[in-house]
């Protein structure tokens, strides 16, 4: 966090394919000139749901400018996993439209704490609804 990054984030075959065992977990790409969107596969894949190991625990992209709507692949949508965002940070950005409701919890799993989000920031952008 806190370079002079600039440019979009990758959606190569690498971090965008989730589904290989050694995947990146954590993100901060926080106080930067990142722009474009946040591709949905960067987070996780929609097909690997259920491999603990696979999934992005952590993003924080806070304090760019980056813009479109948030993420909301069946992955993200889908709370019930085992692994899933757990910590999201995209406040002080361009984003707009509306907030996937399942995109923090997922209300068919309730009682199972550990799926559902545990840190949502997105103050400071172009949201809606």
């Amino acid at each position: 966090s806190s370079n002079k990054l600039s440019g979009t984030l990758p959606s190569n075959k690498c971090l965008a394919n989730r589904s290989s065992q050694a995947q990146l977990q954590y993100f901060d790409g926080s106080n930067n000139l990142l722009s474009g969107t946040i591709p949905a596969a960067f987070i996780c894949d929609p097909k690997t749901l259920d491999a603990v190991s696979n999934n992005m625990l952590y993003f924080s992209i806070s304090s760019n400018k980056l813009s479109g709507t948030l993420p909301s692949n069946k992955c993200l949508a889908n709370r019930s996993s085992q692994a899933q965002l757990q910590y999201f940070d995209g406040s002080n950005n361009l984003l707009s439209g509306t907030i996937p409701a399942a995109f923090i919890c997922d209300p068919k799993t309730l009682d199972a704490v550990s799926n559902n989000m545990l840190y949502f920031s997105i103050s400071s952008n172009k949201l809606s609804g």
